[in-house]
């Protein structure tokens, strides 16, 4: 598989130079992108040495015979590539993924890039306890990017506490378990029922059930890998209110033919049957 790593502008920055080895000893193909502040701490040499590819290091190259092809290299390299890991991921970097700021190659390549992230922050203690570092930090998990959480412990800046960066070998472990995901739905679309139903025994009475659709609305948010906390379906899904299962062209075989879904997840109770014949009391009025 083909892996961006992201390389932050921390401490920590030495420590990916580990994680490149293991990723290549799992068989993976390596592209390094470092920020400025990543340069700082490690040469760019010592990446290009271990994955035997160019490591990019600006968004626009400085050789006076660029192309076409070098200015847009961040679309390249986010088309040409799997995973993104960024490691360590500064709170600087977190701030703006979550936001959506692109200002140098990395940010940029990671607006561009469609496919899976694992990011594994590193910081201070206090800067990593900070109120807009776990908003931001939740904003990311809820895109479905998989943190890998910092360790507790003695930091750089003499601080004991979470905030260093986890061990290449658990980052290494967090991306095989990304890559692991099975997305065998890729391209498919899905027809989903959920809640409850109402069939008519007569223009005044109905029979229905208390079912919350809250089934039915983990289903696709699980597909898309965003944690449900509320009963309100995704974003990219198209909501159709029916009260009886028999509603007109909404039936879920009818949808399914309607638009080629190639499957149907009836996930709660949607009445498959409906009632040929309503038996009525013998107290009832209308036998009278």
């Amino acid at each position: 598989m083909n892996i961006v790593l992201g390389v932050g502008g921390g401490i920590a920055a030495y420590k990916s130079a580990e994680l490149v080895r293991l990723l290549i000893e799992r068989g993976h193909s390596v592209q390094v992108v470092m920020t400025a502040g990543a340069q700082e701490f490690v040469r760019p040499l010592t990446f290009a040495a271990l994955t035997g590819r160019k490591v990019v290091t600006a968004l626009f190259s400085t050789n006076s015979e660029s192309t076409l092809s070098s200015a847009i290299e961040h679309i390249g390299v986010a088309q040409e590539n799997d995973l993104l890991v960024v490691s360590p991921a500064t709170a600087d970097l977190l701030a703006k993924f979550a936001h959506g700021l692109a200002e140098d190659f990395l940010t940029t390549m990671y607006l561009a890039f469609t496919g899976p992230v694992v990011l594994a922050p590193a910081m201070n203690s206090n800067m990593w306890l900070h109120a807009a570092t776990q908003s931001n930090l939740d904003t990311l998990r809820r895109r479905g990017h998989r943190i890998v959480d910092p360790e507790e412990g003695q930091l750089a800046c003499g601080m004991v506490g979470p905030g260093r960066l986890a061990a290449p070998e658990e980052i290494a472990k967090a991306v095989d378990a990304e890559i692991g995901r099975r997305r065998d739905l890729d391209g498919e679309t899905v027809l989903i029922t959920a809640g409850p139903t109402q069939e008519p025994l007569d223009p005044v009475r109905y029979i229905s059930n208390r079912s919350s659709g809250k089934m039915g609305t983990r289903w696709p948010k699980r597909r898309r890998r965003a944690a449900p906390r509320s009963c309100s379906f995704p974003d990219r899904c198209t909501l159709r209110r029916r009260a009886a299962a028999r509603s007109s062209r909404y039936t879920p075989r009818a949808r399914c033919a309607t638009r080629c879904s190639k499957i149907c997840n009836r996930p709660v109770s949607s009445s498959r049957r409906r009632p040929s014949r309503i038996s009525i009391c013998r107290r009832c009025p209308r036998r009278r």
